[in-house]
């Protein structure tokens, strides 16, 4: 994990240096184990295409971070973007499954 987290931001210093020597707010390229966020300005957004290594995400769609005017991530769950519309409703559907009560626990063996 700490190889990735290096690599990422390696990718990006060239960008941060001119920024700070500039004094431009920016949020710091950053790994969070799924993507590779890019140094981004203050108050802007960026657009990532969501990966094919995970079999519940859907590599055709994308997902976005922003961020904030002060240079800081904006916090926010972004892998759900990314979710395949198959594998969500599977799992919508187990939520949405009844509750055995404790009778029907006890005749199950729970």
């Amino acid at each position: 994990m700490d190889q990735c987290f290096k690599k990422c931001r390696d990718k990006f210093s060239e960008k941060q240096e001119y920024l700070i020597d500039n004094g431009i707010p920016f949020c710091e390229a950053m790994w969070d184990s799924t993507f590779c966020w890019p140094t981004t300005l203050a108050n802007e957004r960026t657009d990532m295409k969501c990966p094919d290594n995970f079999i519940v995400l859907d590599p055709e769609k994308t997902t976005f971070r922003d961020c904030g005017i002060n240079g800081t991530w904006v916090p926010r769950i972004y892998i759900e973007d990314c979710l395949d519309a198959n594998w969500k409703e599977s799992m919508q559907a187990e939520d949405d499954a009844p509750v055995a009560t404790k009778e029907q626990q006890k005749v199950i063996g729970v």
